[in-house]
């Protein structure tokens, strides 16, 4: 969900809620078991925001959001994100390798 609303949350500061405490506890370690988690973890923590954990039972409206069917142009768009980012090149210097690291950190790419 960061990653689809990232313009919007960009410089603003917001609480984020999750029904998961291990997710709270790893966001918060510091170790991580590999590398996808760990550029995962770097790439929340881009954002400014307060972590809450509230129990599954009374998230039901994310819960609810999450699971039901997408349209087709939901579909079409999800997929046309996906092949933007496969032809975008990293930046040399950062080696950054995702699309949204490189917009957030206002880099313009050759």
């Amino acid at each position: 969900m960061l990653k689809k609303l990232q313009t919007v949350l960009w410089r603003q500061h917001f609480e984020l809620q999750v029904d998961a405490k291990a997710l709270i506890e790893m966001i918060n370690s510091a170790s991580l078991p590999n590398a996808p988690m760990t550029r995962w973890v770097a790439f929340i923590q881009l954002f400014s925001f307060d972590l809450g954990h509230k129990p599954g039972k009374t998230f039901t409206m994310p819960d609810g959001l999450s699971r039901r069917p997408q349209s087709e142009d939901e579909e079409k768009e999800k997929s046309e994100f996906d092949e933007e980012e496969e032809w975008i090149k990293p930046h040399p210097i950062f080696g950054v390798k995702h699309n949204n690291i490189i917009k957030l950190a206002g880099i313009k790419l050759p």
